[in-house]
């Protein structure tokens, strides 16, 4: 069970790092990874992504992101080579 979820989660690393690596300066909205996250069927995005800022995979300004008016504006951007999120 405890690697099925780690294999999980690092699919969904490896889709986010894939995705922010394929935009322009690697950087996006929060609301285009959540339309991304809605292809790849994940729900623990907003976990993902506070891992990756952890480990300074990504970098962001508020302390979590989530959706609203508010946080349309926020912009993540990928700052460090895809093995530091565990990916392959």
């Amino acid at each position: 069970m405890a690697d099925e979820a780690k294999a999980i989660s690092l699919g969904h690393k490896k889709w986010i790092m894939d995705f922010m690596k394929a935009l322009p300066e690697g950087k996006c909205t929060y609301e285009d990874l959540v339309q991304e996250g809605e292809k790849h069927h994940c729900d623990t995005l907003g976990a993902m992504l506070k891992l990756m800022k952890r480990d300074k995979v990504l970098g962001y300004k508020p302390m979590f992101l989530m959706r609203g008016p508010a946080r349309r504006r926020a912009r993540g951007r990928h700052t460090r080579d895809d093995r530091a999120a565990g990916t392959p």
